[in-house]
Formats: C-alpha cells, structure tokens, sequence
C-alpha cells in the first residue's frame, strides 16, 4: 500500500520536489487510455465450456457463475492498461504480440491494437493446457 501511496504522490505532484518526469507522462496518459474489448468466437465458446463444466462438476449454479464471472471481469478490465500484462513466452507467439492476462486457473491470451484502440482476446485455456499449441 505504501508502493500506491508513493505513486499517487508521484503522479499527482503532491511533495515532489523535481519537475515532472517523462515517467509521469506516461503514467497521466495511460491512465486515460480506454480499449474496447471484443472476443473471438472461440473464445465465447471457451467460456460457455468452462461455465457447463463447473455447472455439472460442482452440480451448483453459483458456482459456474462465480467462476466465468470473475474471467469476464478480468477481461473486461482490459480496457485499462492492458500493457501490465506481459507478452507470451513461446517465440512465434510474442513476435505477433500476443499478450496473456492469467485469472485463476485460466489464461486468456489476447492482442492489442493500438491504432484502433482494440483488445481481442483469442481463447480462454485452462492453465494447465499447452495452448501454444491451440493457438
């Protein structure tokens, strides 16, 4: 918390004696930046799999929700500073720029477009899953 309350300082100028940074910069931009997120049709299906799969094994409704849910919310949250998230280690796959953004047990592979300040998000995998493979 402490970490948050320097950064607030820092960004806001409050008790900083230096003139702002091209790091402040960066932080005031990107804290504006909002991305629309679209998923694929594959990933819509990840989901929907994911949701019947909890919703049989756990025979609880609830359940189900709470899981997909919290993968919606993370995706969602894309929207903002999708950049913290870090490119994906398999070589063919960071070189196109995909990125990944880990919820729980899931990977969620995706891309960001810039210029059309647009994320997509490719799947939905199971942590456990060689998805380089699937992707």
């Amino acid at each position: 918390m402490l970490a948050l309350t320097r950064l607030a300082k820092l960004t806001t100028g409050q008790n900083v004696s230096r003139p702002k940074t091209l790091f402040h910069d960066w932080i005031k931009n990107m804290a504006l930046e909002e991305f629309e997120v679209f998923l694929f049709e594959e990933a819509e299906n990840d989901l929907e799999r994911y949701y019947l799969y909890y919703l049989f094994a756990a025979q609880d409704k609830s359940v189900a929700e709470r899981v997909t849910d919290k993968i919606v919310d993370a995706i969602l949250g894309l929207g903002t500073m999708p950049y913290r998230h870090p490119k994906e280690r398999n070589g063919k796959l960071s070189k196109a720029g995909v990125r990944r953004l880990i919820c729980e047990n899931f990977v969620v592979p995706f891309l960001i477009k810039e210029e059309k300040k647009a994320i997509y998000v490719l799947r939905v995998f199971h942590g456990k899953m060689d998805y380089g493979k699937l992707l």
